[in-house]
């Protein structure tokens, strides 16, 4: 795949020598040094790497003997990222001496510059790596200085746009405060004043158990008609408050508390059930149902772990009034969760449900539900077999064999306490559905005439499942055999298994699975389950009842593709049976879509290839008989090192003007083992090293991992040497899958890592993932500025390409880019970005057009 990019690469900036305008810029503002505090990333990449400060006229390093997360906060703010994934200390002791920084930040300083810092002539460890977080497409933010009050504004085909006023309510507002971590919303208003770009989105309509903006209904609009945008005022989070993170829900989530003005986790040690008690009624929830212990099923937090060893009575009326130790070392695996039922003085956890009007069976009738003491009925307005599915599963019954409309089991009497319900079909009970219209709304437009109606199929099939003591996306698996629901005992339960179960239900896949730690030592009839992850059912598993089960009931959290969670925006499948080859769609707007062929091209397949997790592309093809939703995307153009297509351009007609659709033959993984990867960087030359092993994709631990090894990984990728190794899930992230490979002990020379010495025993968590930094194979652009008279820091930009310097066509060209250019030649920020061959007009190739940097890349 290396020398193919080579290749693109080389064609395109052939493409572009019919271009003839000269883009040209100057740097000077009366000074050509850089400011102090100016901030660098070297031996890394636009994201993550060395950090160097520029302070008295020379650019000095930090040492990690003194960083810390706040530092590395401060330094990726300043940068225009999103914040900092975590710190990467150094392990290797070097006793320097000469000029370094010690910087000491409290996280909400704007600059290096507002925080206390000093310089120092000796550091122990080595230099002070950061890895940032770049913005992602969904994030919110309130323009202006006052973090809780303003202007929204959301992260949406990377830029930031308004919301119209138009719609804009409470329940939208409670919503976005969430997003930001505050509590909820005060009150909202409007901006007038506000100059917005054109593009808006409008007409946002949130159900209020939504993780961000996105995941609402909502439309783009190009401007607000009355050029009005939306605002709020959020309530701030106050000492000792809780909340819980990542469920499918409000009521169930990772646990965190607000302490010393920042939210953070819990550690797991000594967490109970009667602790978990304590933060149910905190938010006036009802009783815990379940308290977790580690990263599953809600994922592990990324700030710090503030609290640890909780010791309630279980009478508390907040979890800072319980006793807790000032003494712990945990980190994130080991992070506290709880689901909780619904408080009763709200509505109780299940509406209980019924079927009436068929004569000589109970398998069908008109759907009725009670609520407070009443029996209603359900009006037919979008009621389709999945919310059939889940009234049938409710009762116990087998699956929703149709969703029947127009009362035709005659009309109900009471009121009609739903309408309009959008269930996906795999929720347990009715309460788990979104629903536009409830009881007490005084918005139900319908009568009796369309009362909705079941018919179920009599019995279950066995291998259907069944999720326990949780929500509609996690909980004890069950599983129905030889006419009865049995438990999955967790002494066996392995991620295959939870992951052929959450396919099973229609979810995306599996967070991972909850081994229980306690000691049951139980008899009766349990499932042994085993799983290779590749099967459709668990009948197509290995399994078999067991009578002894040592340790507790088997718990899962599937992941979704729909409303419950904000991250599926942007996922990628291939419709069809088929897993490599077929039409090509994106989910987008809370739907999937199909991409229409305009413009597509192997570039483009290649990146939608590897997000789906296979190799490149093969081939691509066209479908012209799809019937595809109106609403597609279309003029797909990617670079090639995008992670997944929506980080490429595109545009989004209602429809394909022909008629035609893209799709794509991907090349599977070999079957054979030592493949290796790189996941989670910011672009194809870093990230968490993953390697092919036994069919399956995994990590490897990072004991005795060295640079020596990951020379060896850069090298089998066909990059350049190894800059860096990481150690631990930061700056990549944490792998959900197995841990394939550890203990690696290669010489260097060998051609890939399978040659190398390893360790046949794997003791490993994923937060010892290993990860690389390799150089790429071209990893810049050498620039210079020439045509202007009597200064080194203005010119026209010419770049060298094989040998020749080219110029840049100016379309497209901006202090963004410019800014690049600066940075890269080592002088202060860009002032101006000049047009129409300012310094004169250049000879040799056009080599650039529409350059699109954000300014906070190193390098062209």
């Amino acid at each position: 795949m290396a020398a193919r990019f080579c290749q693109r690469f080389g064609s395109f900036f052939l493409a572009w020598i019919v271009v003839f305008k000269l883009a040209i810029f100057t740097t000077s503002m009366g000074r050509a040094a850089l400011d102090d505090g100016e901030i660098r990333f070297i031996e890394g990449n636009e994201t993550a790497g060395k950090v160097e400060a520029f302070l008295d006229g020379k650019w000095l390093t930090l040492c990690d003997d003194f960083w810390e997360f706040n530092n590395a906060l401060v330094v990726c703010q300043q940068r225009g990222f999103k914040g900092s994934y975590d710190v990467i200390h150094g392990t290797m002791e070097l006793q320097r001496t000469g000029v370094f920084v010690d910087l000491l930040c409290e996280g909400v300083e704007q600059t290096i510059l507002d925080c206390s810092y000093s310089l120092v002539h000796y550091c122990r460890y080595e230099d002070a790596v950061v890895s940032c977080t770049p913005y992602d497409h969904g994030d919110v933010r309130i323009a202006g200085a006052n973090s809780t009050s303003g202007l929204v504004e959301v992260y949406f085909q990377m830029r930031w746009i308004a919301f119209c006023s138009d719609g804009w309510d409470l329940t939208d507002a409670d919503v976005l405060c969430r997003q930001l971590g505050l509590i909820e919303a005060v009150s909202t208003f409007e901006d007038t004043e506000t100059e917005s770009d054109m593009f808006s989105l409008s007409q946002v309509d949130c159900f209020g158990n939504e993780e961000g903006l996105l995941d609402c209904a909502f439309t783009t609009s190009q401007d607000c008609q009355t050029n009005s945008y939306a605002s709020v005022a959020c309530k701030a989070p106050e000492n000792g408050m809780v909340r819980l993170v990542g469920g499918s829900d409000i009521f169930s989530g990772r646990l965190e508390i607000f302490l010393k003005g920042e939210w953070g986790s819990v550690c797991d040690d000594d967490w109970d059930l009667t602790d978990a008690n304590v933060v149910c009624r905190q938010p006036g929830y009802g009783n815990a149902i379940r308290h977790t212990v580690g990263s599953f099923p809600f994922g592990a937090g990324t700030g710090p772990i503030l609290t640890c060893c909780l010791d309630c009575h279980g009478n508390e009326n907040d979890l800072e009034s319980c006793a807790r130790s000032a003494d712990y070392i945990c980190d994130h695996t080991e992070d506290a969760g709880v689901i909780c039922e619904l408080s009763n003085c709200k509505v109780t956890r299940d509406f209980p449900v019924r079927l009436m009007g068929a004569i000589g069976t109970p398998y069908s009738g008109r759907v009725e539900v009670l609520v407070e003491g009443q029996w209603g009925t359900i009006c037919d307005d979008e009621w389709d077999i999945n919310d059939a599915n889940v009234v049938c599963r409710q009762l116990g019954f087998g699956i929703a064999v149709d969703a029947k409309t127009h009362a035709s089991f005659g009309q109900g009497t009471g009121p009609i306490v739903f309408s309009q319900l959008d269930c996906n079909g795999t929720e347990m009970n009715l309460w788990d559905c979104p629903v536009h219209l409830g009881i007490g709304s005084g918005n139900i437009d319908c009568e009796h005439t369309q009362d909705a109606g079941v018919i179920c199929s009599a019995t279950l099939d066995d291998g259907e499942i069944r999720f326990s003591e949780g929500n509609a996306t996690a909980g004890k698996v069950e599983v129905f055999l030889d006419g009865k629901w049995l438990t999955f005992c967790d002494d066996f339960w392995e991620f295959n298994n939870a992951l052929v179960v959450c396919q099973q239900r229609g979810f995306k896949g599996s967070y991972g699975t909850i081994l229980g730690d306690m000691e049951l030592q139980r008899t009766g009839v349990f499932v042994k389950l085993l799983c290779e992850g590749v099967e459709q059912t668990i009948l197509d598993c290995d399994y078999s009842l067991v009578d002894e089960c040592t340790y507790e009931d088997a718990v899962v959290s599937c992941r979704t593709y729909g409303k419950l969670q904000a991250a599926n925006h942007g996922d990628a499948r291939i419709a069809g049976a088929n897993s490599t080859s077929g039409l090509v769609e994106v989910y987008f707007e809370m739907r999937w879509i199909a991409v229409c062929s305009d413009g597509w091209d192997l570039t483009d397949a290649d990146v939608f290839c590897r997000q789906l997790g296979l190799m490149e592309a093969d081939s691509t093809f066209e479908f012209t008989e799809t019937e595809s939703d109106m609403f597609s995307l279309s003029q797909v153009d990617c670079f090639g090192n995008e992670e997944k297509l929506l980080d490429c351009g595109y545009t989004t007609p209602r429809g394909c003007q022909t008629n035609s659709y893209s799709s794509v033959a991907c090349k599977a993984p070999a079957t054979e083992n030592g493949m290796v990867r790189l996941v989670g960087g910011s672009d194809m030359f870093s990230g968490r090293l993953e390697i092919f092993l036994k069919g399956e994709w995994g990590s490897v631990c990072d004991d005795d991992w060295d640079l020596t090894d990951a020379n060896v990984v850069c090298r089998q990728l066909g990059y350049g040497n190894a800059i860096r190794h990481t150690v631990g899930s930061f700056p990549f992230g944490a792998g959900t899958g197995p841990i394939l490979s550890c203990c690696l002990d290669c010489h260097g020379n060998e051609d890939d890592l399978v040659s190398c010495a390893r360790s046949a025993d794997i003791l490993c968590y994923h937060t010892e993932d290993a990860g690389v930094i390799c150089e790429p194979i071209t990893r810049d652009f050498p620039v210079r500025l020439m045509g202007a008279i009597g200064t080194p820091y203005s010119g026209r930009v010419e770049v060298l390409v094989e040998g020749q310097w080219g110029t840049i066509c100016d379309d497209e060209w901006d202090i963004n880019d410019a800014n690049v250019v600066c940075q890269q030649l080592g002088f202060g920020i860009a002032v101006d970005a000049k047009t129409h061959a300012s310094f004169g007009q250049g000879t040799g190739p056009i080599v650039f057009t529409q350059l699109d940097c954000k300014g906070t890349e190193m390098n062209l």
